[in-house]
């Protein structure tokens, strides 16, 4: 089992199919990444560094847009990328 699940083959970001401690191993078609911090399950890891400015792709389409560095390994969450999600009323 890998442990994590790359929803598109153009994502920055996979899935970790199971909680993860520091220092956690997954592998994805890029190869290892080892988890940063503790990673909770079915959270995002970014899989190569994404500079600020940058965007976050999962599903093959743009999540979001890094706030600041994140680095492979790393959860990708609220505290590093803001939503490029528009409301609509």
């Amino acid at each position: 089992m890998q442990g994590c699940l790359r929803l598109h083959p153009a994502d920055n970001v996979v899935v970790a199919l199971r909680r993860l401690g520091k220092d956690g191993r997954l592998t994805d078609t890029t190869g290892p990444i080892v988890t940063r911090q503790p990673v909770p399950a079915l959270f995002k890891v970014a899989v190569t560094d994404i500079r600020k400015g940058e965007k976050v792709i999962k599903y093959g389409m743009c999540i979001g847009i890094a706030i600041r560095l994140i680095l492979k390994g790393e959860v990708v969450h609220t505290d590093n990328i803001k939503s490029n999600y528009v409301f609509e009323t």
